[in-house]
């Protein structure tokens, strides 16, 4: 995909539009933030990228003649106080802008909270994004999101381009071109969350141990994916040690930040059934090849990337996942559920655009086709081979592994694991936004959510490891999230105050978003036999909750359709304006 072009070219074309269309603004005196204005030396806030400021009203308008900071003004308009200093300092496409509000040209009066500058715009990208998404003028209702919860469906016009050309002031809002319905239906199903059988039991790369039909090792292969996770010419340890250390780790009883996992017994037939048909009984070697599990989706999560505008080329592209069940000896799928979960290795916004061109281009293929398939491997495969990111444990792109499971004993429950960089070895970690069971209904939970109401409102509270609480520190975030709670924060004070607090920290958790706060029942994704497509949560395909807290109201969630047209939006949008309206979800499920 094109992104900002400095050709001379197109700087020409653009230059004959505007003034054809007679644009009055210029800019050709003051410092407009290039080289010499003084502001090479204004740092980038890095505490934007998980909080990004938003602007309350954003303009851009042409310039008569492009100066070499670019062809359009900029004007970004932020509640009294939100930015903390005179300059905004923001990445796009590697290059860093700044906007600033001290009363130096391009900028009109200092201290008036409107930063403004000088950047470049591709206009002929934006011209492509629109005559794809929509005609002229036309109004696409759209589906409203704050965080994950649907909050209303309200008509949107796309941006008026003609209105820019002729050097008028244009007010964007976002989605700059919001895509139509069909769009979105084609990006839910062949761009986010793939689960037809024609991908998944693609016999070119998966395998099914029971008919013994499909590729041994393919590419979307349990075993395959493990084998790139042990990379063993890097670590030394085999394939198969990898696995089997992982699933002895349900045998015994361990300790996560001072909370006990139980010992899973059952877990020990299931390695000795694999064993048996590995025949490695003797010397305890699993046969990768025949694992005994079943692929049901492969998932997009771009939605969960970073604002890269605040960290340079720190960033990532969030994640890409694969869903597998297990499979037992009568070949039937368990209650058992294993997630590996990618981080992707793109650390700038054009890389970010380009690998979710990708993802998006699939739209336009015939899902399962021998065609989608090729072109879904290559957008796979950049994550899930070893040595994608050689800064990680094993050079593995692996974020976490989770399961979901109730076969092996009670309590159901989700578990994490990481990669050791030590031992090279998966292991047992904390899950992610789920605090200690025991916590639920204390004085202790409730005021950590009084003193975090406000992060944890604004997606932006991260649970801790440990909580400080009457002097003192607490272990706090927990090892496993078991079924109960069914939500959380069921009896606290907070309850009677905010309940937006109470939902969004729930929600935030392993147990809450799989369970009731989202009308589901512990598994999002569920198996139904081989040649069908694995069965979805309402809280992905639509659905609307009665508060679990027994507070009058209801949450509204349609997580496949945030997710596609977050998908759309991001292709669509220039890098520039990228840190200015993105708002990274902040959460890990």
């Amino acid at each position: 995909m094109r992104t900002f072009s400095r050709s001379p070219l197109l700087w020409t074309a653009f230059t004959v539009v505007a003034i054809t269309f007679l644009a009055p603004l210029s800019c050709s005196s003051g410092h407009h933030g290039g080289r010499g204005s003084g502001l090479d030396t204004v740092a980038v806030n890095p505490a934007f990228a998980i909080d990004p400021p938003i602007p309350e009203d954003m303009t851009v308008q042409l310039l008569q003649k492009p100066t070499e900071e670019g062809n359009v003004l900029i004007k970004a308009s932020f509640p009294k106080g939100r930015i903390g200093s005179p300059y905004l300092a923001f990445m796009a496409d590697d290059k860093k802008i700044v906007l600033r509000d001290d009363g130096v040209s391009p900028d009109e009066k200092k201290e008036d909270n409107i930063y403004t500058g000088i950047s470049a715009l591709d206009l002929e990208a934006l011209r492509k994004s629109q005559a794809q998404l929509m005609g002229k003028g036309n109004e696409v209702p759209m589906t409203m999101f704050r965080g994950r919860m649907v909050t209303s469906i309200e008509r949107i016009t796309g941006i008026d381009l003609d209105k820019l050309l002729k050097g008028g002031i244009l007010h964007l809002h976002f989605p700059l071109f919001p895509p139509s319905a069909a769009l979105v239906d084609s990006l839910k199903a062949n761009s986010v969350f793939v689960t037809a059988p024609s991908v998944v039991e693609d016999p070119l790369r998966t395998y099914d141990p029971c008919s013994n039909v499909g590729t041994k090792m393919g590419p979307w292969t349990f075993g395959s994916l493990m084998t790139q996770l042990a990379n063993s010419s890097a670590t030394g340890v085999s394939p198969s040690r990898f696995v089997l250390n992982w699933l002895l780790s349900y045998t015994h009883t361990q300790i996560v930040n001072e909370g006990p996992l139980s010992a899973k017994p059952n877990m020990n037939a299931f390695i000795h059934h694999w064993l048996v048909q590995s025949g490695g009984l003797a010397d305890s070697t699993l046969d990768l090849s025949i694992a005994p599990f079943r692929l049901l989706a492969i998932v997009n999560r771009l939605d969960l990337r970073s604002n890269t505008g605040y960290l340079g080329r720190g960033g990532n592209a969030g994640e890409g996942r694969f869903v597998f069940t297990g499979l037992d000896s009568n070949c039937m799928p368990m209650l058992f559920t294993v997630i590996f979960e990618y981080g992707v290795n793109k650390t700038s916004c054009p890389a970010i655009k380009a690998y979710a061109q990708q993802w998006y281009n699939l739209k336009d293929l015939t899902v399962g086709s021998a065609t989608y398939n090729v072109a879904l491997q290559a957008i796979t495969d950049q994550f899930t081979l070893a040595n994608t990111n050689p800064t990680k444990p094993n050079g593995s792109s692996l974020d976490q592994l989770r399961t979901n499971e109730i076969q092996f004993g009670t309590p159901w429950e989700l578990r994490e694991f990481n990669i050791d960089p030590a031992t090279h070895l998966l292991f047992n970690t904390t899950v992610k936004q789920t605090m200690q069971r025991k916590f639920n209904t204390s004085a202790l939970l409730d005021s950590y959510m009084v003193q975090h109401a406000g992060a944890i409102k604004s997606n932006t509270d991260i649970v801790p490891l440990l909580f400080r609480f009457h002097g003192r520190d607490t272990a706090f975030l927990g090892g496993v999230a078991p079924e109960p709670p069914l939500f959380w924060a069921r009896q606290v004070v907070t309850l009677t105050t905010n309940d937006t607090v109470r939902e969004m920290l729930s929600l935030n958790t392993c147990n809450g978003c799989h369970n009731i706060e989202t009308g589901t029942g512990f598994r999002h994704v569920t198996p139904s036999g081989f040649g069908s497509p694995a069965s979805l949560s309402g809280f992905l395909t639509g659905t609307t909750v009665i508060d679990p807290a027994e507070i009058p109201g209801t949450w509204h969630f349609a997580d496949l359709q945030r997710r596609a047209q977050d998908l759309a939006e991001l292709v669509n949008s220039p890098c520039l304006l990228t840190p200015l309206h993105f708002r990274p979800l902040n959460m890990t499920h």
